[in-house]
């Protein structure tokens, strides 16, 4: 049995091994190896462990404890070789590796691990409870929308039937016929682009991670929607915007949208005031 195996003394040890242990070698040569063990169950696990691997595989690893003569307890990985692989009464030659210094990252970063999880957990629910925030704003901000485009009508209509004159209506007509339904379609287009942006806020704090839904986009279809959303303040900047002709691409379509949303607002805010900002947005395959 592996216990007559393993309750042999220890009949050499190295400089490495006395400078690990803190024992002098005339302490440790002659020894039961049950000294480096805190515990009965410690030595015994290792005599266990160790003699099924050699038996079933020519050499045994497993993790353990030492007790130092100073008390300290150190983690150690022991890998052990028989000296005559037919006869284990023969005895073992191991390596041992102090590993205290691994162990204790690892049980570190087991703890960081659990803290980061709380934390992505606490995200997600702030995600979840400010998209549902906006949401109620945002609906609000549609239905207004909606509301000006039938008082314009409304507006238009009475107008017709009440006999303004000529100049008066010159100068009304590109209010009702421009100016507001201008401002009302990028209302539209950044409520739209804002709804999308909450959904994929909601998406993300149900799936812990959005995954990518990968197709082939309009490139100049999809640009044209981002510069609407920020048509007004390229307006009071005055930037000069210029877009060629844009190949098609494979990706996420809101994915690639926030790119190029993020770009053309860097750009805007970060400009240099001394001279006028100009984006120019091209590509080629």
């Amino acid at each position: 049995p592996y216990t007559t195996l393993f309750r042999s003394v220890l009949e050499q040890v190295n400089d490495r091994m006395c400078e690990m242990t803190g024992y002098a070698r005339e302490e440790l040569v002659g020894r039961n190896a049950r000294v480096l063990y805190p515990s009965d169950e410690d030595y015994d696990y290792v005599g266990q462990e160790k003699y099924r691997q050699i038996r079933e595989h020519g050499t045994g690893t497993v993790e353990t404890r030492w007790h130092r003569k100073d008390g300290r307890v150190i983690d150690v990985l022991l890998s052990s070789t028989p000296l005559d692989p037919d006869d284990l009464s023969k005895g073992v030659t191991f390596t041992a590796l102090d590993i205290t210094e691994r162990k204790r990252t690892e049980v570190e970063n087991a703890r960081l691990a659990k803290v980061l999880g709380q934390k992505n957990k606490e995200l997600e629910d702030i995600i979840y409870a400010t998209s549902h925030d906006l949401r109620s704003p945002l609906v609000n901000m549609q239905g207004f929308a909606r509301e000006l485009a039938d008082n314009v009508d409304q507006i238009t209509e009475l107008l017709g039937e009440a006999g303004l004159s000529p100049s008066v209506r010159e100068s009304l007509a590109p209010l009702l016929e421009k100016s507001i339904p201008e401002a009302k379609h990028y209302i539209e287009v950044s409520a739209t682009r804002m709804d999308a942006l909450l959904a994929g806020l909601l998406k993300l704090s149900r799936l812990g991670r959005q995954p990518l839904e990968l197709r082939s986009l309009d490139m100049n279809e999809l640009v044209s929607g981002v510069l609407a959303t920020v048509a007004y303040q390229v307006e009071q900047v005055g930037a000069r915007v210029t877009v060629g002709s844009l190949p098609g691409c494979i990706g996420d379509a809101d994915q690639i949208n926030q790119v190029f949303s993020n770009l053309v607002c860097n750009a805007l805010k970060y400009r240099d005031r001394a001279r006028r900002c100009e984006i120019d947005i091209h590509g080629e395959v």
